[in-house]
Formats: structure tokens, sequence, C-alpha cells
């Protein structure tokens, strides 16, 4: 199965956007200590399924950063349901505040539904301005049964 990456690398303020094939589709950003990975379980379901959006926040630097808060930007066709929000704080279930000590990584689970309505891409972006996206889930029918 071909896979579909998109890399985003922001460096003073410039985003440079990189690679291109098939999915599950992870995308990448990247500031001077932190980076954020995005990666869905699927890239096409149905009507009524359930897709595992996990993101990856690692600390590249020599010092902790505090109060990291992530957050998951849905299209109104997904429904965020839940979250795995391990060693942090969740607020519903789109938002995850934690901490990382130098050279460490958090991952967060974000359990969206898919429903209908306008789709679009998927954006995941920390609480110091970072940004990465993957392409919209396609919505491929109503589930059966």
């Amino acid at each position: 199965m071909a896979r579909l990456r998109f890399t985003a690398a922001i460096s003073l303020g410039l985003l440079l956007l990189a690679g291109l094939a098939a999915a599950p589709s992870p995308a990448t950003a990247q500031t001077a200590s932190l980076s954020v990975t995005l990666t869905a379980s699927k890239t096409k379901a149905k009507v009524g399924d359930l897709v595992d959006f996990t993101v990856v926040v690692t600390n590249n630097g020599t010092t902790p950063v505090t109060d990291v808060t992530v957050s998951l930007n849905l299209p109104d066709a997904l429904d965020g349901r839940a979250i795995n929000c391990p060693f942090g704080t969740s607020v519903g279930v789109t938002d995850c505040t934690f901490s990382l000590s130098a050279g460490s990584a958090a991952e967060v689970h974000f359990f969206v539904r898919i429903g209908v309505g306008p789709n679009g891409r998927v954006v995941a972006s920390l609480s110091d301005g970072t940004e990465v996206a993957i392409p919209a889930i396609k919505i491929i029918g109503p589930r059966k049964g």
C-alpha cells in the first residue's frame, strides 16, 4: 500500500511543505524545540466508523517545556468522541495539555466518528502556534448494519 506523506517544517516563521505519497498519512511539523506528527488510522471510512488520529509531540530541546496544549481541529463531517491524554489533562475530546522533559515525547490519541457534512483536512495544532495537517478522510458511504 502506498503511503501519503506530508512533511512540514516551521523555522523562523517559514513553513515549508514537502513530500507526497499515500496513506495512512503522517504529517510532521517542527519548531526550535518541539516537533509534532499527525497520523490517521484510515484514509477512507464509512459514516459511523471510528478513526484514531495519533499525535506525537517531541521535545527536541535541552530544557523542559511546560503547558504544551495539542488540539485537534476537525471539519464538520468528523465528530470527536474520546481522547487518550496520558500524563496530561484533557479538556473535552479535542484538547490535551501536558509537560515534556528534554528529549521526551508524548503520544495522544483522538478517537473520531465519521459523520456527514462538510469535510476537509484535519489539523493538529500546538499552543506555540505549530500546526500540521493531513488530507481529508475520504467518506465512502453509509455504514452497513
